[in-house]
């Protein structure tokens, strides 16, 4: 049976600490189990906090049996650190994908600035705004799922010169209340394009002072 799960999300966070970074979950955000944090080093993942999707009218299965109502995210890939549950959506216990020439897995780097796609062009350095997008529009959560990478050839074709993308396919989900996504520069129209959930990671500071821990 295919689910669009309705995740409770709420802007109210409360902070984790893994590896010294500042980590928000927000409240009542359900995962099939307590987040098991790795931090993948030196690899290739892509990044996704900043991405809008399509639905593609297809299905996708994770670790956790279920399947899913699917989207299409182009995201940009980068290289470096980044923090996965490698247990979770459809990662096979470990940081790489089997070909990792071809595939990566959607992970998250703490970063204000992403590369992202302006008018025809995709720009390094772009930042990524944090926003309130209303329970009526839904989303797609990427972290740890896999990903294609698209062949240079085709990603200049979509405007991306000297930056890598791949395809994410996401679970597509339905949220019980207002939600978070790094998505589209802070454009509200963004909310109405399948964005990708807001990572795990994230400054709360971002939403205003009250949401600093402690409060400001």
């Amino acid at each position: 049976m295919k689910v669009r799960s309705r995740w409770k999300v709420h802007v109210a966070s409360v902070v984790v600490g893994v590896s010294g970074v500042l980590m928000s979950l927000a409240k009542g955000y359900a995962v099939p189990h307590p987040p098991d944090f790795t931090v993948c080093k030196n690899t290739k993942f892509a990044l996704c906090n900043a991405s809008t999707c399509v639905d593609t009218g297809t299905t996708i299965t994770g670790n956790d049996g279920q399947t899913y109502e699917a989207a299409s995210c182009v995201c940009p890939v980068l290289t470096g650190d980044s923090i996965a549950d490698v247990n979770l959506g459809n990662m096979q216990g470990k940081c790489e994908a089997d070909d990792p020439k071809t595939k990566v897995f959607s992970t998250y780097q703490f970063t204000r600035n992403v590369p992202q796609k302006e008018g025809f062009l995709w720009l390094p350095g772009v930042e990524a705004v944090t926003q309130v997008c209303p329970a009526e529009n839904e989303f797609a959560e990427c972290w740890n799922w896999e990903c294609t990478i698209i062949p240079p050839e085709e990603a200049m074709r979509m405007g991306a010169f000297g930056i890598q993308l791949a395809r994410c396919t996401c679970p597509i989900r339905k949220p019980i209340f207002d939600f978070l996504t790094q998505a589209g520069k802070g454009d509200p129209a963004a909310c109405q394009q399948l964005p990708v959930l807001a990572p795990l990671i994230f400054d709360p500071c971002e939403l205003g002072p009250k949401n600093c821990s402690p409060p400001q």
